[in-house]
């Protein structure tokens, strides 16, 4: 999808990506800047783990070993932290 986006913005234009915190900040950045794009967080919400997640529970905890990929425990509760990034053409915002 990153690699489709400066294709696809205007000039001037955003687009709204949501980054999930078992996926890696680092690797998404990387993504970007190779795009010749930026992001910021604008927005973000808790996200529990549904079955889905739970079937792939050993998948998301290898990408964590290896990576800033990460999820929180909440009571008795594993939740992702969902991050809504506005996506723009030029540098990342400080």
């Amino acid at each position: 999808l990153i690699g489709l986006l400066p294709r696809l913005l205007e000039e001037g234009g955003v687009a709204y990506v949501m980054q999930l915190s078992i996926l890696s900040q680092l690797e998404t950045a990387a993504h970007l800047q190779a795009a010749g794009l930026s992001g910021r967080v604008v927005d973000f919400a808790f996200f529990p783990f549904n079955e889905s997640f739970e079937r792939n529970r050993a998948q998301i905890e290898r990408v964590e070993q290896l990576s800033d990929a990460h999820h929180l425990r909440l009571g008795d509760a594993d939740v992702m932290v969902a991050y809504l990034l506005e996506v723009e053409r030029g540098e990342a915002v400080a």
